[in-house]
């Protein structure tokens, strides 16, 4: 009987998901422009002033909300410019929309109050818009390389882990708690 509860309850966290993704990546995509452009200032800040690169200025591209090049704004483009050349960065939407489904995992999960649903969202993000920065930073400073890809595969990834760290970190701690306890031992009678 509890397989299938949990099957069950498998099942529904899952169509929760679908009715709660497709909202999260449209809203997420109608604003990925503004974020874009606060990507590009926050990684050019630190381009500039704690790595010391000689970045003048970055652009955001945003090739529309239906074009050739993205639908609802995932062609958005960040560029760097140093010194007359552009450094362009097309895959931004691809590294960036992991936030959508990070955010319809934890509105899908069952059992979280709204306060604790919205600190979950709000860590959750504001790790995943760390690592965007971080990635920016990393693909600039080494280029396409296999080391910015594996890194950028990485983030991409990012949001189920950090679902399941932050959405279950109650039931996580006890599991270890209760491994790593010893057994009582029975006394003797």
């Amino acid at each position: 009987m509890g397989t299938r509860r949990q099957l069950r309850g498998v099942i529904a966290l899952a169509l929760r998901f679908m009715l709660f993704a497709p909202p999260c990546l449209g809203v997420w995509w109608l604003v990925l422009p503004a974020y874009a452009y606060f990507l590009g200032f926050v990684a050019s800040v630190l381009l500039k002033y704690v790595i010391n690169l000689p970045v003048a200025s970055f652009r955001v591209f945003n090739t529309g909300i239906l074009s050739d090049h993205g639908f609802l704004n995932t062609g958005t483009q960040i560029a760097f410019v140093v010194k007359g050349t552009s450094h362009e960065y097309d895959k931004l939407a691809y590294l960036t929309t992991n936030v959508a489904p990070f955010v319809a995992l934890v509105l899908s999960t069952p059992g979280l109050g709204l306060r604790r649903r919205g600190k979950v969202i709000a860590l959750g993000v504001a790790i995943l818009v760390a690592t965007h920065v971080a990635f920016i930073i990393i693909a600039y400073t080494m280029g396409r390389s296999e080391v910015s890809t594996a890194v950028g595969e990485t983030f991409i990834t990012l949001p189920l882990l950090l679902w399941i760290v932050l959405a279950y970190w109650e039931h996580l701690a006890s599991y270890f708690t209760d491994v790593a306890a010893p057994k009582s031992k029975r006394p003797d009678k």
